[in-house]
């Protein structure tokens, strides 16, 4: 190779643990021990096909052409060693600390350079006497595939380095039986470089969506026996290698199209992807995850993408025996997206449920690819439709258009776009009079194409709740939903919000358990959940389930917003403005955070401050959509119920979001024992009992 010459590679780094030391106090023992050190590193770099680059006193420098590879390596380094010091008396024993980087360097003869061997000479010092420190480039291609746990050390800001580097320890301890031998499969395509991928207990995966069947060209199976009657089942996020930035909506979007399709099956309880989402990455083992999340069985898998080209590889495990008990390899092309999530689809249910299911299989018209560009566009809508901020949001509708745009009779985008305006509505990004009757004619047009499209139906649902207050008719809606699909946990959520605002609590509190029986992990059903007895007045139920969220995510500003006003409500006024003011920093674009801090503000008798934030809501009014909710709200706070009542009519008149749940809102209790409540109740067609 000439010198100066580009290439990846994996750089190790081995350091010899206290040298020095025994230098110092025995410089013979000292020499004898670092040969028998060397002996041992380059008989197992050579064995596992690296290159000795330099010593360097008492450490090593060594280059691999595989990152799996330099992972076993180094895992059977410590092996050998481990061995070796079994016995020996304890100024004998030698003990090295590995470190790993996947990087870009220059490579020549005798040497090599390049910040990739900065990085692994950095790394080694993090790792423990015997240890393993890999960064995230090493993790990202050897999780999953080896017998050893692997645990996140975090960031770290390692010498001459300018940014901070995720990185994670590599436990080598043995593990019993933890290779089973399965068939490997290799295909030869042009441009196109695959790995055999043999099936390893341990480790998840990271990165990109449940990809488990692909296109054209099979690749071959590993058949095991069937998994009998399987109840739970949750789809872990997969890794992915060779996807740029811009090709992780492939990833996302796929995830929520499997476990969406995977949920209409009978008997057959899928987990949403909120609920896998914290172990993307995670270093667990499939038995502790399976064990946390309540399921049974796992799926997980990784995908490879090289120019046009995939490999999708997709495995299932059996939680209680940690093994896996089908594995199958796909290859083909980025152009059979919208065949390959059908196929994906139907070869999981066939071995969840012994039998090919109807529903997931692909049309011929899907088999031609005909909508491969709206299907693309779709998976770009629901990647930022997840994100629900103003700006994802807008980004997703654009997409949903697109998608439409490509292919006019494709039902799915019409029900996401449906939605996407309803989230708009409901944050308060846009007015409902103009979001929901847009709304109403993608869902109607996407029912139209698909009879039962649950998003649609679940877009009336809401429609009906937030926007029409036609109570029958959403709870009819939410039904139809939940018996499309009994999985859907957004369903079971938002029907216990209805039930809430009819005062029907212990039926809001059945649905609720099952949108967490669902998402048993999920932020969003927990605040939920919490906002349910917050507004039954339980707060400190409530406060225990905002703390669990905030626990899970420090930065979840809804949590601090919903606990916040649970401690006004308690006249715990120092600890509810330091949540509210905490919201409100996290989310400084929400108007919804602010009004909430004002409140809290009013309810303290910092009417000042109070009055400033009410100044700026107004002021915002003029040149966008605010809702008089919020309004009312801080009018509320500050004592004046006749100008929150005069709100809360202009917010009858606009159709605003929140007004459904003003029966039930403790801000607004000492309204609800006036004798205009009744007409204001009337009005939105709520009970009149007061709560």
């Amino acid at each position: 190779m000439q010198i100066g010459q580009r290439k990846l590679a994996a750089i190790m780094f081995t350091d010899f643990v206290g040298y020095s030391k025994v230098t110092h106090q025995n410089e013979p023992l000292a020499l004898e021990l670092l040969a028998e050190h060397r002996v041992i590193i380059e008989r197992l770099v050579t064995e596992f096909r690296g290159r000795v680059i330099q010593t360097v006193g008492d450490g090593f420098l060594l280059e691999f052409g595989s990152a799996l590879e330099a992972s076993r390596c180094a895992i059977e380094i410590q092996n050998a060693f481990r061995a070796r010091n079994q016995g020996l008396q304890k100024e004998r024993t030698i003990h090295v600390r590995v470190g790993i980087h996947l990087g870009d360097i220059l490579s020549g003869e005798k040497d090599i350079y390049g910040d990739g061997v900065n990085i692994a000479a950095r790394l080694h010092a993090l790792a423990k006497p015997g240890g393993i420190c890999l960064s995230q480039q090493i993790y990202d291609q050897v999780v999953g595939q080896l017998g050893a746990n692997l645990y996140r050390l975090g960031r770290r800001q390692l010498k001459n380095i300018r940014e901070p580097m995720m990185t994670y320890l590599l436990d080598s301890a043995p593990t019993p039986s933890v290779w089973r031998p399965v068939r490997q499969v290799r295909v030869a395509m042009e441009g196109f470089f695959l790995l055999p991928w043999p099936a390893l207990v341990g480790g998840t995966g990271l990165g990109i969506a449940l990809v488990v069947g692909l296109s054209l060209y099979y690749s071959g199976n590993i058949s095991s026996p069937g998994l009998g009657s399987v109840k739970r089942v949750a789809i872990l996020p997969f890794t992915s290698i060779g996807l740029k930035t811009e090709d992780e909506f492939i990833s996302e979007g796929m995830t929520e199209e499997i476990i969406s399709s995977l949920s209409a099956l009978k008997n057959v309880r899928v987990l949403a992807r909120s609920s896998v989402a914290r172990f993307q990455g995670s270093s667990q083992s499939m038995g502790d995850i399976g064990k946390e999340l309540g399921v049974a069985t796992l799926v997980e898998g990784k995908v490879m993408k090289s120019g046009e080209r995939l490999r999708i590889s997709a495995r299932i495990i059996d939680v209680s025996s940690q093994e896996y008990v089908w594995s199958q390899d796909f290859d083909g092309g980025t152009e059979k997206l919208f065949e390959i999530q059908k196929k994906i689809s139907s070869r999981v249910a066939q071995q969840l449920k012994g039998r090919e299911i109807a529903a997931v299989q692909p049309t011929s018209e899907e088999s031609s690819g005909s909508k491969h560009g709206a299907y693309v566009q779709y998976l770009r809508g629901r990647h930022f439709f997840e994100r629900r901020t103003r700006e994802n949001l807008e980004k997703a509708i654009e997409y949903f258009k697109k998608s439409i745009n490509e292919a006019p009779d494709f039902a799915p985008s019409y029900g996401a776009l449906a939605n996407a305006l309803h989230l708009m509505a409901f944050y308060g990004f846009l007015d409902p009079r103009e979001a929901y009757p847009k709304g109403m004619e993608y869902a109607t047009k996407a029912l139209t194409l698909d009879s039962r499209s649950q998003e649609a139906y679940l877009f009336l649902a809401e429609k009906n709740m937030t926007f029409d207050r036609n109570w029958r008719e959403s709870e009819s809606n939410f039904k139809k939903a939940i018996e499309i699909n009994p999985n859907l946990s957004t369903a079971h959520q938002w029907y216990s919000d209805l039930l809430v605002a009819l005062l029907r609590f212990e039926e809001a509190k059945k649905e609720a358990m099952k949108a967490q029986e669902l998402e048993p992990l999920s932020l969003a059903v927990s605040i939920s959940s919490g906002k349910m007895r917050y507004y039954w007045m339980e707060n400190e139920e409530a406060l225990t389930i905002y703390r669990g969220a905030i626990e899970l995510d420090p930065n979840f500003a809804i949590a601090y917003y919903w606990q916040g006003l649970a401690q006004i409500q308690k006249q715990e006024f120092e600890k509810g403005l330091a949540s509210l003011e905490k919201a409100s920093s996290l989310n400084p674009g929400s108007w919804m955070m602010k009004a909430g801090l004002a409140y809290g503000l009013g309810k303290s008798g910092r009417n000042s401050e109070a009055v400033k934030i009410l100044g700026a809501l107004k002021e915002a009014s003029k040149k966008e959509y605010v809702s008089p909710y919020l309004i009312a709200e801080v009018y509320s706070g500050l004592g004046d119920f006749g100008a929150a009542y005069m709100e809360l009519m202009r917010g009858v008149n606009e159709k605003t979001n929140h007004m459904t749940w003003l029966g039930v809102d403790p801000i607004f209790a000492p309204l609800r024992k006036e004798p205009r409540w009744k007409l204001l109740a009337g009005a939105l067609h709520l009970p009149t009992k007061a709560h």
